[in-house]
């Protein structure tokens, strides 16, 4: 019949053969596979001349700058303060691997290793919901294969590809009810200041699902909009920064019809 020769399609047998494996090992090796390649990627790319100024040369000097003391300060900007371009301080949270080696090939490493975390929570997060083992591999598959998340080596690195797995850890987490989890969403927030928005709709849907840490997440969230709108963003402004054109957060500040009509465009 039709069915019996689709499956004994090669490609077929080969993912059921894959959907059969102990979730210990084919999410282990996704993972692996996937942190491996991207981190080669990184280092012969980068050995290739294949990278720039920005933005690996930019996130490069400021946490080498900040391991050895002049704070969160880019040479690239004339000695301003990484703020005036976008609050990532996570980046002072990375000049702790330059203290243990001072190579961007273990920046490169230890990057691609956390975004590898993504393909295991994925799974994690889908057994949460009681979905079979088997389609939770599935969606570790679709992270291994997700285009957005591999991109993040047009510029081999960025505190934005951070974001992602900080985002699902704390999610897992939450969702099992771990006090802890709100030390990832902080993490989340350190990775650039629009994650605020990513945080805060996660709060309200677990809210939603009556977890207990969605109050907290939605307040840490709301906390964190405030202070950046309020005072890091005015502080920290000076003539080249984007705020005045594409400032995230103008239309809450400046208060006008037409601010919103242009947000609220399809």
């Amino acid at each position: 019949s039709r069915r019996d020769l689709f499956d004994q399609l090669t490609l077929v047998r080969t993912a059921e053969l894959f959907l059969r494996l102990p979730a210990t090992v084919s999410i282990s090796a996704l993972f692996f596979l996937y942190g491996l390649t991207q981190f080669l990627t990184m280092a012969f790319m980068h050995k290739g001349l294949g990278t720039a100024l920005w933005d690996l040369g930019f996130y490069d000097q400021v946490i080498w700058s900040t391991s050895h003391g002049r704070f969160l300060i880019t040479s690239v900007r004339g000695g301003l303060h990484v703020f005036c371009e976008h609050f990532k301080p996570l980046l002072a949270v990375l000049s702790a691997l330059y203290l243990v080696w001072d190579n961007v090939f273990f920046l490169f490493l230890v990057s691609a290793f956390v975004g590898a975390l993504t393909i295991p929570l994925g799974y994690g997060i889908a057994r949460q919901f009681e979905f079979p083992k088997e389609t939770a591999v599935v969606f570790a598959l679709s992270i291994f294969f997700y285009q957005p998340l591999r991109n993040g080596l047009i510029f081999l690195f960025h505190t934005s590809t951070y974001a992602d797995p900080f985002l699902l850890c704390g999610f897992y987490f939450a969702l099992r009810e771990k006090r802890f989890s709100i030390l990832f969403f902080a993490l989340a927030l350190m990775c650039k200041e629009n994650i605020a928005m990513e945080v805060l709709g996660i709060g309200l849907f677990l809210l939603a699902m009556k977890k207990k840490a969605g109050w907290e997440t939605a307040a840490l969230a709301g906390v964190f909009l405030i202070a950046y709108v309020f005072y890091i963003e005015p502080h920290y402004r000076w003539a080249y920064h984007v705020a005045p054109k594409w400032n995230h957060y103008e239309h809450f500040v400046h208060w006008s019809f037409e601010a919103w009509k242009k947000i609220l465009e399809p």
